[in-house]
């Protein structure tokens, strides 16, 4: 789902307070920044005459494909009516960054506790598992109503996540070189072959 048309409507002019923007995600804060500082652009260019449609148009094309610089996993997308509607928001949340941060629901808020993580990494250690949903799954126990695989992935540190990830890709390829030379065997056994 594209992060930028996430609550930025003008129903949530209300805009957060310093502290709760400090704690927001750093892709979160670079996005409402860069949005805050191009409006005051757009602003002076309101003054002179232009539209803000008009005035959208380049930043639009500049950001088209980009990556966040706090976080290169996610894409900038900003359309020219997902800033029109940020632009107004900004308007009547006070002209601050803080007006145009993205909120998600209480969902989102949630992390994962020390306990959840070691049960998440004990899971994924089993042979059998060979995907971060699988290993979820596994060390749940009912907690798929609360969290999402995503969350477990997410809040392992670095230095453990690229280990994980490189074990199940792995036992991945593993797996399907064993069923590559099953079905080799398979065949070997079905055709008789000629001795010359």
């Amino acid at each position: 789902m594209n992060p930028n048309r996430r609550r930025c409507s003008s129903s949530n002019s209300n805009p957060l307070t310093r502290s709760e923007f400090l704690r927001l995600s750093p892709w979160n804060r670079e996005r409402a920044t860069r949005l805050h500082r191009q409006f005051i652009r757009v602003e002076q260019a309101r003054k002179k005459g232009k539209s803000v449609t008009e005035s959208f148009r380049p930043f639009a094309f500049y950001w088209r494909g980009e990556f966040f610089r706090r976080d290169s996993s996610k894409r900038v997308r900003f359309s020219i009516s997902t800033l029109r509607r940020c632009f107004y928001t900004w308007l009547t949340g006070g002209r601050t960054p803080e007006a145009i941060a993205l909120r998600y629901g209480t969902s989102a808020k949630l992390k994962p506790t020390l306990k959840h993580l070691a049960r998440y990494v004990n899971a994924v250690a089993d042979p059998d598992v060979l995907t971060m949903h699988a290993g979820f799954i596994k060390s749940s126990g009912g907690l798929q109503s609360q969290f999402k695989w995503s969350f477990f992935s997410r809040a392992l540190p670095s230095t453990l996540r690229a280990p994980v990830r490189r074990l199940l890709k792995s036992r991945r390829k593993h797996r399907s070189e064993q069923r590559r030379f099953a079905r080799f065997v398979t065949g070997f056994k079905s055709t008789p072959r000629r001795i010359t």
